[in-house]
């Protein structure tokens, strides 16, 4: 009898031990965790002064910027930043691709 208490008393622990992993890991997971909301202090992109940001949007824990401003100074395109890394990791261009020799 004393040890089917005990294995009711255990499986109790672990059952309340489940339950405050679950919800801790629902947790950080829905508010980002610490981590990610302080790793991108600081960050420069290196654009000519004429370029604005116009538009930020989070596409899959990354960043699009909307840029706007003339094309000769390398604005109007759209760049994809990894805030965890704090770099730039892929840029679209509008228009038609540059002729390969």
């Amino acid at each position: 009898m004393q040890a089917l208490k005990a294995l009711v008393i255990g499986m109790g622990v672990l059952i309340v031990v489940g339950f405050v992993f679950v919800f801790a890991t629902i947790i950080m997971r829905a508010g980002g965790g610490v981590q990610d909301s302080a790793a991108l202090a600081e960050m420069h992109l290196e654009l000519s002064d004429s370029c604005v940001i116009a538009q930020i949007v989070e596409v899959n824990r990354m960043l699009a910027l909307r840029l706007e401003g003339p094309a000769r100074d390398g604005c109007g395109q759209i760049l994809l930043i990894d805030p965890g890394a704090g770099e730039v990791s892929g840029r679209v261009h509008p228009g038609s691709a540059p002729e390969s020799d």
